[in-house]
């Protein structure tokens, strides 16, 4: 291509525009410089460089003056950057979004807005103070206690073995189940280990006590 190709001298440049408006231009300055642009032609302003004038595109103009405004973006973003190496990227894309990008645009309105100079990092830390203050009611904040978890455990009644037997609950509605009520009744077994916590005091084995207080 006649653009890319061509052997320019410090301060020269070439340029040619498609049919679709997109104009390539190659600009010597220290070294060659490439562009494409769907705005710009081969147009050249005068600018003054270290006291005296010279001519430069104005493609390369308004990508300068465009990459400065990033640059001081990405400048001010970088203060005080809640990003963290750990964090996966798209919870990085996110982050940068909400509370870098978001928060410099804020942050420069604000300035406007307020006649102030006040600093990004210092913006930020008021308007987290702001966030954190405005979720809690400071005067009728008071710290609820939770309720105290019942604690179940598995007693043994105290006495004669023949008469405190009884059914375990569990073994019972699994063998009722199975077998029906009838079966059940001379299949389940017998303890004399309960739940004091449980309505009614119920009787359990082991494993069934385990089984139904697992949750719990």
């Amino acid at each position: 291509m006649a653009v890319v190709d061509a052997k320019l001298e410090k301060g020269e440049s070439i340029a040619m525009e498609n049919q679709r408006g997109i104009t390539v231009l190659k600009w010597k300055d220290k070294r060659d410089v490439l562009v494409l642009s769907t705005k710009h032609s081969n147009g050249k302003r005068t600018v003054l460089k270290k006291g005296r004038a010279i001519k430069k595109p104005k493609i390369i103009l308004a990508y300068n003056e465009a990459k400065s405004s990033v640059d001081m973006s990405d400048q001010m973003t970088s203060y005080s950057s809640p990003l963290r190496k750990t964090v996966k990227w798209y919870k990085k894309l996110a982050v940068e979004l909400i509370l870098n990008t978001a928060l410099v645009n804020v942050w420069i309105m604000y300035k406007e807005n307020k006649n102030t100079n006040q600093s990004i990092v210092q913006f930020r830390r008021q308007l987290v103070e702001y966030l954190v203050d405005s979720g809690v009611d400071k005067e009728n904040c008071e710290q609820q206690e939770r309720p105290k978890r019942m604690k179940h455990e598995l007693l043994k009644k105290e006495g004669p073995v023949a008469k405190l037997r009884r059914f375990c609950v569990g073994c019972y509605k699994e063998n009722v189940k199975t077998h029906g009520s009838k079966v059940a009744r001379n299949k389940t077994k017998k303890v004399v280990t309960y739940c004091k916590n449980c309505p009614g005091a119920i009787y359990y084995c082991l494993q069934c006590f385990n089984k139904s207080h697992r949750y719990l």
